[in-house]
């Protein structure tokens, strides 16, 4: 018994790339990456990482970790799905990877904080490192000051 070769996948990064955009919270940032790989950032700030390459579609918490003064992305993948394994039907492929970026925005606003001299919701990335005492954002916190702003 001869099998026949299975059917290409009806996606991929060229063919889903727009709809995989409008499923992400605004602003969306694209960045080429090496090896053809397409990274897209959903919300700001960053809520969903989503890396487009050939083989499939990666879905993550949007990351940063701070190198010194420069910022950089770091997506914690939570899911990959190869596109031979996306639903050829635009309609469930829509559905399928709309529940996993919904996910991993839950996951994301999660690990938020909230700073407790200007009572925002903050990213964790944006946590004050260098200060002693109550919990304050970036734009709050002045090393060695707690008193209120």
């Amino acid at each position: 018994m001869v099998l026949a070769p299975p059917d290409p996948p009806a996606w991929g990064p060229a063919s889903a790339e727009a709809w995989l955009q409008a499923l992400l919270p605004t602003p969306v940032k694209r960045i080429e990456a090496a090896g053809g790989t397409v990274l897209l950032v959903g919300g700001d700030p960053g809520l969903v990482a989503l890396r487009l390459n050939n083989a499939a579609v990666r879905v993550g918490l949007f990351a940063q970790k701070w190198w010194g003064a420069r910022a950089v992305l770091v997506d914690e993948s939570l899911v990959a799905v190869p596109w031979a394994r996306i639903p050829a039907d635009p309609d469930h492929a829509k559905a399928m990877l709309g529940h996993l970026i919904d996910a991993a925005i839950v996951a994301r606003k999660a690990r938020f904080f909230r700073c407790e001299r200007c009572v925002t919701l903050r990213p964790p990335e944006w946590l004050h490192a260098n200060r002693l005492g109550p919990a304050a954002c970036q734009m709050c916190g002045r090393e060695g000051d707690t008193s209120p702003a």
